[in-house]
């Protein structure tokens, strides 16, 4: 009997039957990777936090041209020395009410000793507006040259507006 123990053990083939040689100990091996990895993996799970997120980030706003306000802003600009145009600081100033709001119409009147040198004058003052002011007169504003004729050249080269804003809204 204990002839056959020994032969047994020394067999390869009863070695196989028992789950031994190369392969059983592969498959071992095998299940043990995979516990092994299991763990770490719930370990893993039980330390993970979500990254920390900020405030949401707002979409972007495309405002869209609703109508045009019915109500109409008049001013009035004086003339610049001798008679000239309004300069550039005495524009910015009668526009900054309107600043981060975007006319649709703008009629500009000038006083001269005859309409067409009104009209003339007034496209001139729309031109520096478009530079001036370009959050109010953006591509989307009608501007209007008109003169106010006085023969007498009383006030010459003042300025009046109508403004007449936009309506939007943020989509």
């Amino acid at each position: 009997m204990d002839d056959d123990f020994q032969q047994r053990d020394e067999d390869p083939s009863s070695l196989r039957q028992l789950g031994g040689g190369l392969l059983g100990i592969g498959g071992w091996l095998f299940a043990d990777l995979l516990l092994a990895l299991s763990l770490i993996f719930l370990v893993s799970m039980s330390t993970f936090q979500p990254p920390v997120q900020g405030p949401p980030t707002p979409t972007p706003c495309v405002h869209t041209i609703e109508h045009v306000e019915d109500r109409e802003n008049d001013f009035h600009v004086d003339a610049g020395p001798r008679g000239s145009l309004p300069g550039d600081d005495q524009l910015r100033q009668a526009f900054a009410p309107y600043r981060g709001h975007a006319a649709g119409i703008v009629l500009t009147y000038v006083t001269a000793t005859r309409v067409g040198t009104g009209q003339t004058m007034a496209r001139t003052v729309n031109q520096r507006l478009a530079a001036l002011v370009p959050d109010v007169m953006t591509a989307q504003t009608i501007p209007k040259g008109l003169g106010n004729e006085v023969p007498s050249g009383a006030g010459q080269g003042s300025v009046d507006f109508e403004v007449y804003l936009l309506v939007t809204t943020c989509r």
